[in-house]
């Protein structure tokens, strides 16, 4: 699996930050690879993201630890019988220190076959979806701080 792994002070309350980060909703608006995510359930939801050279993948993911002001983890999920074409999973993290809240994303996925893997890989060498993540990170940080 690709694993994304960054780090993002925010000068704002945990209570505020992990309420942002609550709604799935909020990643397609601020991380250019995130077309769309829908909630489908309470722990559920449904992803689009854009991958390397224009392709387009979906997957369902389901909410497995929600911790008010300290953590929110999930995974991607497959109907009974049906082959996982993406899997994927991620996992934020919240810490509060000096009035600042410092945010660990952690999100990792693998394509359904060994070329797209290797596109993947390559993609990723390359700074592809690391430097997305970036942008949207400091994106979402500016928006938190601005309305702390």
């Amino acid at each position: 699996m690709i694993t994304i792994d960054k780090a993002i002070d925010i000068n704002a309350p945990v209570a505020q930050v992990y309420q942002f980060w609550q709604n799935f909703e909020n990643f397609a608006e601020f991380i250019g690879s995130v077309e769309s995510i829908t909630r489908t359930g309470e722990l559920t939801s449904h992803w689009v993201v854009r991958g390397p050279m224009r392709t387009k993948v979906e997957f369902d993911a389901l909410t497995t630890e929600n911790i008010e002001n300290q953590s929110i983890k999930w995974h991607s999920t497959h109907a009974d019988g049906e082959v996982e074409e993406v899997k994927s999973e991620g996992s934020l993290t919240f810490k509060e220190h000096g009035g600042m809240t410092n945010v660990q994303l952690v999100f990792s996925y693998s394509l359904p076959n060994a070329i797209a893997n290797k596109v993947a890989e390559t993609m990723n060498a390359l700074g592809f979806p690391q430097k997305d993540f970036d942008k949207g990170l400091e994106t979402i940080k500016s928006k938190i701080e601005t309305e702390a």
